[in-house]
């Protein structure tokens, strides 16, 4: 009995116990830096639209109001439920932070299977996740947090479901679908890649299971289409459009007057205004309730944001940031952003050891792993090929998307780039770690016979 209990207290599943309990301490014990985002505007709009009641059309696709910008529901759902306190709001996403690796770990348990190996992984994992430019949001009332939280227990669900392929793993996977899409807008054309790209390479394999997830790729195509439709009954592209005409139309002269031609109101202002590179961005902020710019903001409520889609299609170029200076393609790896960079840094562990891989390693190393699963065919091994491939998705979208917010939209990308070289390596290990033993069974029997 002693020794049944010893071995589970030395399990890697005790250790994830042991780390998620002690890291989430660790985090609460931080503090709450409120100041950090009371000059932001988005906290503000998110308890507003918390405040509806369970009932109200405005809770879940509110309209614009004034000052108020709506957005997608999950974040103000949660912050209703903590009632807009927010000392909870701010220790519910550190506890759910690590809650998510919590969850991540265990999901890729399924997959590496030496010992010794998910020690590292959930050592690793819940230390990656205790950096200051990935810990540090959780003390901001901003989606960020609660986005990426979700997004790693949607990754996790996902795993579940491919190993266990029951229908009690496909309804957590589809709860867990519906909350992480409504995070961010952005979320549902991601959404729609991976299952593309899932469903396409099981039906390709001959496995029965691309049929669940042609069924979630349904899902992701109907989640887009209602957040569209509330998108535009929020008019929540109006600024990302006029922040995208300013940082990229404006200081072009041939793509101003391609928007010109397309009925573009106030290119003389814009220019007046915003036409000198390092122009002060508070110029640009208060523009956003400026009379002046009435205008051009009925303008992109009527067909500004079909315009720039179309400029985007036209001019393939923009599209794949061909035309972006070495500064901006820059920002797609931001960290250490004012965001995060406070007196919270001071007081993180690991400041000094990350970040330590390049994309280009990132990819190698998943690109490796993806080919150990074809020559084992464990299709599981195509998991950071699958990750890395999204994010890529990702990439193009959020950097075509609102280049004002460029740096802190995709900030996952720095984080996802250690977590997918770590975990490439991890697998390939165990794999041949694994078939060492098989070689050396196959060998034992050959001599014994």
């Amino acid at each position: 009995m002693l020794k049944r209990i010893l071995s589970r207290l030395g399990s890697p599943y005790f250790l994830c116990i042991l780390l998620f309990i002690g890291f989430s301490f660790y985090a609460l014990d931080l503090g709450r830096d409120h100041t950090r985002w009371h000059s932001f505007s988005d906290p503000y709009d998110y308890i507003a639209q918390s405040r509806h009641s369970w009932t109200s059309i405005d809770l879940y696709a509110p309209v614009r109001d004034g000052d108020f910008d709506s957005r997608p529901f999950t974040v103000p759902v949660i912050y209703k439920l903590l009632k807009q306190n927010h000392d909870r709001i701010v220790d519910f996403q550190k506890i759910f932070h690590f809650l998510s690796a919590l969850s991540f770990v265990l999901a890729l348990f399924m997959i590496i299977r030496n010992r010794w190996l998910r020690y590292l992984l959930a050592l690793f994992v819940f230390f990656i996740f205790s950096w200051y430019n990935f810990l540090g949001w959780t003390i901001l009332l901003l989606s960020e947090s609660i986005s990426t939280s979700l997004f790693f227990i949607w990754l996790a669900t996902g795993i579940y479901h491919f190993v266990k392929h029951r229908w009690d793993s496909f309804l957590i996977h589809l709860v867990i679908t519906l909350l992480f899409s409504l995070t961010r807008d952005s979320w549902p054309y991601i959404l729609v890649v991976a299952y593309g790209m899932l469903t396409s390479a099981l039906f390709f394999s001959k496995t029965g299971q691309y049929k669940t997830w042609l069924v979630m790729l349904g899902v992701g195509l109907v989640l887009l289409g209602a957040q569209s439709r509330m998108a535009d009954k929020g008019e929540r592209y109006r600024l990302p459009v006029m922040n995208n005409i300013v940082y990229k139309i404006i200081p072009d002269e041939k793509a101003t007057a391609w928007f010109i031609s397309r009925g573009m109101p106030c290119a003389g202002l814009l220019k007046q205004e915003f036409g000198t590179p390092g122009f002060d961005v508070i110029k640009l902020f208060k523009a956003y309730n400026d009379p002046a710019f009435d205008e051009l903001f009925r303008w992109i409520k009527a067909e500004g944001k079909s315009v720039y889609m179309k400029y985007l299609i036209t001019h393939p170029a923009e599209l794949l940031m061909l035309n972006s200076t070495p500064e901006e393609r820059h920002k797609i790896f931001s960290y250490d952003m004012f965001y995060t960079h406070s007196d919270f840094q001071n007081k993180t562990i690991n400041t000094w050891a990350l970040p330590r891989f390049g994309w280009v390693a990132a990819l190698f190393l998943a690109a490796l792993s993806a080919a150990a699963g074809f020559w084992l065919k464990k299709p599981l091994l195509f998991f950071p090929l699958f990750m890395s491939l999204v994010f890529v998705a990702n990439i193009f979208l959020l950097f075509s998307a609102d280049a004002l917010e460029t740096g802190r939209h995709l900030y996952q990308t720095i984080i996802l780039v250690q977590i997918v070289s770590v975990i490439s390596i991890l697998m390939i290990l165990d794999c041949l770690i694994l078939k060492g033993i098989r070689n050396e069974v196959i060998k034992f029997k050959v001599i014994k016979l």
